[in-house]
């Protein structure tokens, strides 16, 4: 009996499935190589094996032929991985566009496109004209259910151009599979150059992982003009709690430009032991700028060279924040330096760290853009409009379970014995966009159509209320002598204004909270210690007192920026808008 010319690939093992659901996780680990640990890649890859796995194994076992059931499951995994970012790229570039149509010319096209579609499938098998008739009239019957599918329910989840987009686009690829799998055709040469696309895919995607991370820019901040010794044993230093807060503004900012008095929130704090500075600015307007003159105590235009960070360029301010001063510091005086997962991963902590907490089982930043990415983000979707959750909040779960996860968890943490000082750092999200918590701590609901000035009041209002809470808990179970730091990097900058250098405008942007407790301050006693002015003396104060150094103090001043150009700026002077409603907080 003579063999097929192909009869020699029958053992051929079919692997490039799971090549390919691993390609788009190196390809998006490989442009982000400098700002995410290569740890970040070890549950998407199993994830995406496992599933590329089950898949083909399903389909072995329906087809009966594995050599087809690779080659249906790869074509399964571009389309739903690959092509559906090229769909939502689609849907976002002709939204604007369509959107301004309305349903009903949505509505009458569709039909119209569709009968087009019927009469070529027709032409197609016109030879056979009952098959034809056949073919076409299954293709109306199916492409009128999808119609009503996206008027009766797709709608109001996507929205009508998007829900039109995907339903083509699933019937498309619904066609394609089952061309393949009633194709009567050999497939096992196909699973060779699968194979070796797969490979050659996996080789490529390395290489470019090498190619980055060999231009991996590491910043690190010049000493400090002044050296910091301290003659003390590490175990007589006190503990220090550093909360960084993203857009929470000063009080008079609230009461000024958003009618929000915020002084009984303050008044709490303050009954804690906590001294706010009633005319606290930032140095910088942008959080990474800040955060990263702040961590290192002095100005941009000193730690790195003129035009080192640029819009396209961020990498040296996430390498200051990273390896930062104050960190390296605390370091060497012998402090154990334990953080929380901000769930931004520009903001993640870097080496200096010991201890990284973050809650258990939830998704990092990497893995949610890659589920925005592929088909899971519409599933995601469905499933939350199901449970009557706002569909666009899941990508935000990650980072708002971390932000609940350290105000519950401090507590915890300063119950814990440990001989050596301790350095516990969060630097949360928070009030700023994106909002995330209702004025309860429920999940923000876009869906409600509340001003975009009403949703950062209640999420300053839960910020204000979870902060409470977590001083309480520190001043109330921390077994050391105790620091505690509340700072804002940067104001909210939700006010608009043709002059970027009016006023209110600077006080929006360049106003922000800023308080300290310091270990002999009692619980319920009024405190009487001073605050920095801005936020580039405010560790400098710190050490000074905790440590005994003697660094100076610097100049206070706010720089204005672009976003464009980011060491680049002038100063300005920032305001106090009103000095009268705050005498509870004037600088002692």
């Amino acid at each position: 009996m003579e063999r097929k010319p192909t009869a020699a690939l029958e053992d051929t093992p079919v692997f490039h499935p799971l090549l390919l659901a691993m390609c788009p996780i190196l390809g998006l680990y490989a442009y982000n190589v400098d700002n995410v640990p290569w740890t970040i890649l070890i549950r998407p890859l199993v994830a995406a094996v496992v599933v590329a796995e089950i898949v083909l194994l399903v389909l072995r076992l329906c087809l009966r032929d594995k050599h087809k059931a690779g080659i249906v499951t790869s074509a399964l995994l571009l389309a739903l991985i690959w092509g559906w970012g090229l769909l939502e790229t689609s849907i976002s570039t002709a939204l604007p566009y369509l959107q301004a149509l309305g349903p009903l010319i949505v509505y009458g096209a569709v039909p119209v496109v569709a009968l087009i579609l019927a009469v070529l499938i027709f032409a197609l098998y016109r030879e056979n004209r009952r098959r034809a008739l056949m073919n076409a009239g299954m293709f109306l019957v199916i492409a009128l259910a999808s119609a009503l599918a996206v008027v009766l329910f797709l709608d109001r989840v996507f929205g009508t151009v998007a829900s039109t987009f995907i339903l083509v686009y699933l019937l498309l690829v619904g066609a394609i599979i089952a061309y393949l799998v009633r194709w009567k055709r050999d497939f096992k040469p196909w699973t060779r150059t699968g194979n070796w696309f797969g490979v050659i895919l996996i080789v490529l995607y390395l290489a470019l992982i090498l190619f980055n991370a060999e231009r991996k820019e590491v910043a690190s901040p010049p000493p400090l003009e002044v050296p910091v010794q301290h003659a003390s044993a590490a175990k007589d230093l006190p503990d220090i709690y550093l909360f960084v807060l993203d857009g929470y503004a000063r009080c008079d900012v609230l009461l000024k430009l958003y009618s929000y008095n915020d002084l009984p929130a303050l008044e709490s704090l303050q009954q804690l032991g906590m001294t706010f500075s009633s005319n606290a600015f930032s140095n910088y307007a942008w959080d990474l700028q800040s955060a990263a003159s702040f961590l290192n105590m002095d100005y941009l235009d000193r730690l790195l060279p003129p035009g080192a960070a640029d819009e396209q360029n961020v990498t040296p301010l996430i390498s200051l924040c990273k390896r930062n001063r104050f960190f390296q510091i605390l370091r060497e005086h012998g402090y154990e330096i334990v953080a929380y997962s901000p769930g931004v991963q520009v903001l993640e902590p870097g080496p200096q760290v010991d201890r990284c907490l973050s809650p258990p089982h939830t998704l990092s930043e990497f893995e949610v853009v890659l589920l925005q990415n592929a088909a899971s983000r519409r599933a995601i979707e469905m499933t939350c409009f199901a449970k009557d959750v706002d569909p666009r909040s899941w990508p935000l779960s990650f980072r708002r379970a971390r932000i609940q996860y350290a105000f519950d968890n401090i507590g915890e943490i300063a119950a814990q014995d440990h001989a050596s000082p301790r350095l516990v750092f969060a630097h949360l999200t928070v009030p700023n966009v994106p909002f995330i918590f209702e004025r309860k701590g429920g999940v923000a609901d876009s869906r409600a159509g509340k001003p975009i000035e009403e949703l950062y009041l209640d999420q300053v209002h839960y910020t204000s209320k979870m902060l409470t809470s977590a001083v309480a808990q520190i001043t109330g179970r921390a077994k050391r002598p105790s620091v505690i730091l509340i700072v804002s990097s940067h104001g909210p900058g939700l006010l608009r204004a043709e002059d970027a250098r009016d006023p209110a405008v600077l006080a929006d942007r360049f106003g922000v909270l800023l308080g300290v407790r310091y270990p002999e301050t009692k619980t319920g006693e009024p405190a009487a210690t001073e605050t920095a002015l801005s936020l580039v003396n405010t560790l400098r104060m710190v050490l000074n007192r905790i440590l005994g150094a003697e660094l100076p103090m610097l100049e206070d001043t706010a720089y204005l920026t672009s976003q464009q150009q980011l060491l680049e700026g002038e100063p300005v002077t920032i305001p106090t808008l009103e000095t009268a409603i705050t005498p509870v907080l004037e600088d002692q």
